[in-house]
C-alpha cells in the first residue's frame, strides 16, 4: 500500500547530460512513476532541451523549463517546484532530484510512499526520504540518523541527494527552497521552516535499493564558498545568534584551515571564509564565482560503468512472433547500455513432426532404465546451435534450446541467464544445468500459462520477472516474488499509414479461437477479415484456416513476413481474443491508431484500455460480432477510439529503454546485491 495522490518530480541540471539521461531513465522506469517531470536548466545555451524531448522517455511527462542564468540547486529546484505547482497533475507529492542522483531500483519511489502509512501519524508527514539528520540548533551541529533497513527514523531535515519527498499542503505552508542560498543546505532551511511548522520529516533506509552518493569527494573553493554562505545564512536567520558564532568559528574559521591544510591548498580556507562574510553581508544569490561546469557525483560515473559489466544470456522458447522480438528488443537495447548479451531462440517444432515425437519419447524415457543413456544421446545429437550471421549481436537459433545452450554458456561465460516461453521440460532442462553450475535463473513470464512452472511443478528460479501486473498477482499468490517488467516493445519498425479496410487478427493458433473471427466473417461478409500468421502455424492448422478461407470470399490468410508494418497496412480493427498474456499486437495497433476488440482478460485489459472494447470471457460468437460492429459501424465512435489509440501509445512503459532500465536494476540486485 502506498500513500495516495501520485507525485511530480523536479530535476535541475547543468551541462550534465550523460548523468541526466540516467536520471530521466531511473524516472521512466519507476513501478510509480511521476505524474509530471520538471527540468530546470540552468545552463543558459539550454543544453539540456533536446535530451529533456528525446523520445526514449516515452510518456514521461517532461517538462523543460529553461533558465536565463545558472541559479543553482536552490534557485534551480525552486523554479522547478513553481512550474510544477501550477499544473492540475502535480499529485500530492514534490520529488526533488539532483542529475547526477538516477534512482537506484523501479520500486524505490513506491517504497518511500509506502512507509508513509506505517507512520505514527501519516497525516502529519511534510516530507520522507532516504537520508536525514537532526540537528542540534544551539551548536548549528547536523547528526546524521541511520535506522535499520526499512525502519522510518525521525529527522529534522532530508538530505536532497537522498531522494526526498515532500507534501505539496507542507510546501505551501512554509515555502519551498530559498533560491537565494544558490548551493549548499537549502534543504537544511526547508527542514528548519517544515519543522517548525509541526510538520515531520522521516528518514528511511532502503539501501537494498538504492545507496545514496556522498556529495563530490574533490574539495573546490567555489563549493566551500557557497556551503559556507548558506550555513552562515540559515544560521543568521533560524537558529540565533550562538548557533551563528559557533558555526562561524568551528565551520568557517577552525573547519576552514582544517580542510586547506589536509588539501595543502589554502584558497580553501579564504572561500570559506569569503562565503561566511558575505553572509553577514546580506550577499545572497548567483554571482561570479558560479562554476561554468560541474562535475558529477562519483555515482553518476558508476552507474554507468556498473552498466557495462553485465554478462547475459537470454533463451527463448520460440523464434518467432511477439515474445521473440520483445526479447530481441530488449537484448538490443541492453547491449546498446554497454552490458555484453548473447540471445538463443528455440525453433518450437511441430508436435506431430517427427523433432516433436523425438522430443517428447526423450523426455518419457529419461527415467526409465536404459532410457536415460538415449535421453542423453537425444541431448547430444540436438546441441547445435546456428548463428545468424547477419546479427550485430551474438543470436544464436537452434531447435532445442534446453539441449543447446551448454555450448553458448561455456562461450559466453554469463552471470545470468534470462529465460521465457519454453516448455515444462525445457525450462526443468535449463534449470537443472545451471543450478549444477552456480548460474542463477531468471524466468521472464509472458504468458499466464507459465505461471503453472511454479504453481504446480514447484520451479523456483532465484528472479522472477512478469510483463503484466496480473501475471505479477498470480506469481504472488505462489508465495514467490515477482516485479513487472513489460515487454519491450519498439514500435517504431510497426508503424505504418494504414488504409483502414480490414479486420485483422494475429497468430491464428486454434488456442487464440479463430473460429471466432471466421464465424464473424460468415455473418458479415461486408467485413474482410485477415488471418496473419505470427508463430508458425502446423500444416493442420494451416490447411484448416486456408478451408474455411476457400468456403468465404472475404477471409484471406496470409503468410509470417518479417516486416512488421506490412501487418498493419490495411488494418481498421485488431481483433484480439486472447486468452492469456499481454500481445504486442495491441500495443503496435495502438502506435498505428488501430483499435482492438478484445477478450476481458486482465493482462490484455492492461494493454488495451480505454482504446478498444473488451468483451467477456463467456461471451458467444454474437456478442463478438456486436462489439465489432459498435466500432466498425460507427465513424464517430470510431475517430474518438483512434484518439485514444495515440493517448494510450503514448505511454513509456514498453519503450525498450524504460524495460531495460528496470531489468537491469533487477539484474544488478541479483547478480551484485
Amino acid at each position: 500500500m502506498t500513500d495516495a495522490g501520485g507525485y511530480a518530480a523536479v530535476v535541475v541540471t547543468f551541462r550534465r547530460g550523460d548523468s541526466l539521461a540516467l536520471v530521466l531513465a531511473s524516472l521512466a522506469a519507476q513501478t510509480l512513476p511521476p505524474t509530471v517531470v520538471v527540468v530546470a536548466d540552468n545552463d543558459p545555451n539550454r543544453s539540456a532541451e533536446a535530451l529533456a524531448a528525446d523520445p526514449r522517455w516515452g510518456s514521461l511527462n517532461v517538462q523543460y523549463l529553461p533558465l536565463d542564468e545558472n541559479l543553482g540547486p536552490a534557485g534551480g529546484w525552486a523554479a522547478a517546484a513553481e512550474a510544477a505547482g501550477r499544473r492540475s497533475d502535480r499529485g500530492s507529492w514534490l520529488l526533488v532530484i539532483d542529475d547526477d542522483d538516477p534512482l537506484g531500483h523501479p520500486e524505490l519511489v513506491k517504497r518511500l510512499l509506502g512507509s508513509v502509512t506505517t507512520l505514527p501519524a501519516p497525516q502529519r508527514c511534510g516530507g520522507i526520504g532516504l537520508r536525514g539528520a537532526t540537528l542540534q540548533r544551539r551548536r548549528a551541529q547536523l547528526d546524521r540518523v541511520e535506522g535499520p533497513e526499512g525502519v522510518p527514523m525521525a529527522v529534522d531535515y532530508l538530505a536532497s541527494g537522498g531522494a526526498p519527498l515532500y507534501r505539496w499542503s507542507a510546501i505551501e505552508q512554509v515555502g519551498f527552497f530559498d533560491s537565494s542560498l544558490f548551493f549548499g543546505f537549502e534543504d537544511l532551511d526547508e527542514g528548519i521552516r517544515l519543522t517548525r511548522a509541526g510538520w515531520d520529516l522521516w528518514a528511511v533506509s532502503l539501501s537494498s535499493l538504492h545507496v545514496v552518493a556522498d556529495t563530490a569527494s574533490e574539495a573546490v573553493a567555489w563549493r566551500e564558498y557557497f556551503k559556507s554562505r548558506a550555513l552562515v545564512a540559515i544560521a543568521r536567520q533560524r537558529l540565533g545568534r550562538f548557533a551563528l558564532a559557533t558555526a562561524i568559528v568551528r565551520s568557517t574559521l577552525f573547519g576552514g584551515v582544517r580542510l586547506a591544510v589536509r588539501e595543502a591548498d589554502w584558497r580553501l580556507a579564504t572561500a570559506r571564509a569569503a562565503g561566511a562574510l558575505d553572509a553577514m553581508r546580506g550577499r545572497m544569490g548567483p554571482n561570479g564565482r558560479a562554476p561554468q561546469t560541474n562535475v558529477a557525483k562519483p555515482r553518476a560515473a558508476e552507474a554507468a560503468e556498473a552498466a557495462e559489466a553485465l554478462d547475459l544470456l537470454f533463451i527463448s522458447g520460440v523464434s518467432a512472433g511477439g515474445a521473440a522480438r520483445s526479447t530481441l528488443e530488449l537484448a538490443r537495447e541492453l547491449q546498446d547500455r554497454g552490458h555484453r548479451v548473447a540471445v538463443l531462440l528455440g525453433d518450437r517444432p511441430d508436435e506431430q513432426s517427427w523433432a516433436g515425437r523425438a522430443r517428447r519419447i526423450s523426455v518419457k524415457l529419461r527415467r526409465s532404465p536404459g532410457g536415460s543413456l538415449l535421453h542423453r544421446a537425444f541431448r547430444r545429437a540436438t546441441r547445435r546451435a546456428s548463428r545468424d550471421p547477419l546479427s550485430a549481436m551474438p543470436l544464436f537459433r537452434a531447435r532445442f534450446p534446453e539441449n543447446a545452450h551448454r555450448s553458448l554458456i561455456d562461450e559466453h561465460r554469463p552471470q545470468a541467464v534470462v529465460a521465457n516461453s519454453l516448455s515444462r521440460p525445457a525450462l526443468r532442462a535449463i534449470h537443472d544445468d545451471l543450478r549444477a553450475h552456480d548460474l542463477p535463473l531468471v524466468l521472464y513470464l509472458r504468458e499466464s500459462q507459465a505461471v503453472k512452472h511454479l504453481e504446480i511443478w514447484g520451479l523456483r528460479p532465484e528472479l522472477i520477472v512478469a510483463n503484466s501486473e496480473h501475471l505479477a498477482a498470480l506469481v504472488r499468490r505462489t508465495g514467490s516474488i515477482c516485479t513487472v517488467v513489460p515487454s519491450a516493445i519498439d514500435a517504431r519498425a510497426a508503424t505504418i499509414e494504414s488504409t483502414r479496410t480490414v479486420l485483422l487478427m494475429v497468430n491464428p493458433i486454434p488456442e487464440n479461437r479463430p473460429d471466432l473471427v471466421l464465424d464473424l466473417a460468415r455473418s458479415r461478409p461486408d467485413i474482410p477479415v485477415v488471418l496473419q500468421e505470427s508463430w508458425p502455424l502446423s500444416q493442420a492448422d494451416r490447411r484448416a484456416l486456408e478451408a474455411a478461407a476457400a468456403d468465404l470470399d472475404n477471409v484471406e490468410v496470409r503468410s509470417r513476413t518479417d516486416a512488421p508494418a506490412e501487418i498493419y497496412r490495411d488494418a481498421r480493427v485488431l481483433f484480439a481474443p486472447y486468452a492469456s498474456g499481454r500481445p504486442r499486437v495491441v500495443v503496435e495497433a495502438q502506435h498505428n491508431e488501430i483499435p482492438a476488440v478484445a477478450l476481458d482478460q486482465p493482462a490484455l485489459a492492461e494493454a488495451v484500455g480505454t482504446a478498444g472494447v473488451l468483451v467477456p470471457p463467456d461471451a458467444r460468437s454474437a456478442d463478438w460480432l456486436v462489439a465489432v460492429a459498435s466500432i466498425w459501424d460507427n465513424d464517430v465512435l470510431y475517430e474518438q477510439m483512434r484518439q485514444r489509440c495515440r493517448t494510450h501509445a503514448e505511454r513509456s512503459d514498453t519503450a525498450p529503454s524504460v524495460v531495460a532500465a528496470k531489468l537491469e536494476a533487477c539484474l544488478c540486485e541479483l547478480i551484485r546485491p
